[in-house]
């Protein structure tokens, strides 16, 4: 599991894990703003790293070697696989 908070914003931070999942968070809150099932399914699934790229992108990888790049709105992420 990885936690990373984002620049230009001190209530919003980012999280990943080894379940595959992508996850936008409020401080403020008790529940993901948003989770997104970024791995592959099965053993490769596994997620490791997450960062912010300035307050409007987050990417994330894992086990299967796939950077995945989320573009951040105020209300939504549009994912984007890079």
């Amino acid at each position: 599991m990885c936690v990373r908070w984002c620049p230009g914003n001190e209530h919003r931070f980012a999280s990943c894990s080894y379940d595959g999942t992508f996850k936008l968070w409020d401080a403020r809150g008790k529940l993901p703003l948003h989770t997104v099932a970024a791995g592959d399914a099965g053993e490769g699934n596994r997620l490791f790293a997450v960062d912010f790229h300035g307050p409007t992108r987050a990417a994330c990888g894992g086990v299967d070697g796939a950077l995945r790049v989320y573009k951040l709105d105020d209300e939504t992420p549009d994912t984007q696989a890079a």
